[in-house]
């Protein structure tokens, strides 16, 4: 009970923002199985979100990169690792798309098929952060969401 009530009171005593916010955009490659090639429908995926966030946030601060295999693919977890450095490679050299902090994967994951629901577990998950000002309300400063200077 007494642990309940301090979790609760914790949650409250935190900023609203903090429990609500994160400026965070995800995408996610799909990979064929056995394969670690960008097909040409992903690479246009990619490239028109990296155009989006381009436009959208001149100022990055990171990219981080999870890399995924499905149980029984040839070789999974090297698999994995070769999914994520092709589409780094694709975002740093083809389309230019970097930031200050650029996260290589260390190791692949191995999941099981149908381990996330029927999301295909054979891809590479991008997760960008841009740097301020960008429109979290979690920037107190400012009630539009953008740092003052």
């Amino acid at each position: 009970m007494w642990t309940r009530t301090l979790a609760l009171a914790a949650a409250l005593a935190a900023p609203l923002g903090a429990l609500a916010c994160s400026p965070n955009k995800s995408i996610d490659i799909y990979f064929a199985k056995n394969s670690a090639e960008v097909s040409a429908e992903q690479l246009l995926r990619l490239a028109n979100w990296t155009a989006t966030l381009r436009a959208r946030y001149p100022n990055r601060q990171g990219i981080y990169l999870g890399s995924n295999a499905e149980t029984g693919e040839i070789g999974a977890p090297a698999l994995a690792l070769e999914r994520a450095r092709n589409v780094r490679r694709i975002m740093q050299d083809d389309l230019k798309f970097s930031a200050p902090s650029f996260d290589s994967v260390k190791k692949g994951r191995v999941v099981r098929a149908g381990s996330y629901g029927p999301e295909d577990v054979k891809r590479v998950e991008i997760d960008f952060l841009p740097a301020c000002p960008h429109e979290c309300p979690c920037q107190a400063d400012d009630p539009h969401g953008a740092a003052k200077p």
